[in-house]
């Protein structure tokens, strides 16, 4: 029965992303669909895939209605990705002491940081360079 109600679900999902797919705005609002994978990670059989589904579910949502609302700065896509990563950084180093804290939270802030280094790299004016303490000498 599980497993009927699961293809029922991803086959209706299918057909609204394809439905979607030509309205952005709609595509980002189209919560259901993440909140069904949310849901089904709760159940222990299920965890782990549906888990990973519902975090790229709700990061690409996050991606796209940035995109509907002409956010260009990368620190903005970036930012769904470090909080959480830094988060599990801090709850590890609570958790094990001895635990680096290169390995608990460089990937959160690498996920950050190096958008924002290439856009420093990239960018003319003074604010982002500044803000990163990025020194360009010529």
């Amino acid at each position: 029965m599980a497993l009927a109600v699961e293809v029922t679900g991803g086959a209706v999902g299918l057909l609204a992303l394809g439905i979607a797919a030509s309205r952005p705005a709609f595509l980002a609002g189209a919560g259901p669909r993440r909140v069904i994978a949310a849901a089904t990670a709760v159940r222990p059989e299920r965890r782990r895939f549906a888990s990973w589904t519902a975090a790229a579910l709700f990061l690409l949502a996050t991606w796209v209605r940035l995109a509907v609302w002409d956010v260009t700065t990368p620190e903005a896509y970036t930012l769904p990705v470090t909080v959480p990563a830094l988060v599990v950084g801090f709850l590890r180093r609570r958790r094990d002491p001895e635990a680096s804290s290169w390995t608990a939270y460089g990937p959160g802030l690498a996920v950050t940081l190096l958008p924002s280094l290439s856009a420093a790299w990239a960018d003319l004016e003074w604010a982002r360079p500044l803000a990163l303490g990025w020194r360009r000498s010529w």
